[in-house]
């Protein structure tokens, strides 16, 4: 098995940002290719950050709100998550 290549940071969330509201759990800042897939297809997501609550990706496929699916973490497997918002193509989404 190849070695996952990632570079993981901390964000401060909001100390520095005045006016934003505090995120419910802090996260990590993180650029690693991860398969996942839907009950419709399977696609590679780029994940951005990473925190106990959920995920941000950026992927080509096409979700929407309320959309469910597996991301396979390091370490933890697939992983179910649900979709929270989609801005393009980026997609937060919340750990079920």
């Amino acid at each position: 098995m190849l070695p996952l290549l990632a570079e993981i940071r901390t964000d401060l969330g909001t100390v520095d940002k005045p006016g934003l509201e505090e995120r419910r759990a802090q996260r990590r800042t993180l650029r690693l290719e991860v398969p996942t897939s839907t009950s419709r297809d399977s696609s590679n997501a780029l994940i951005h950050n990473l925190s106990e609550t959920g995920l941000l990706i950026e992927t080509s496929a096409a979700l929407a709100v309320g959309d469910q699916l597996e991301v396979e973490l390091p370490e933890a497997g697939a992983t179910a998550a649900q979709v929270i918002w989609v801005r393009g193509e980026f997609v937060g989404c919340e750990f079920l």
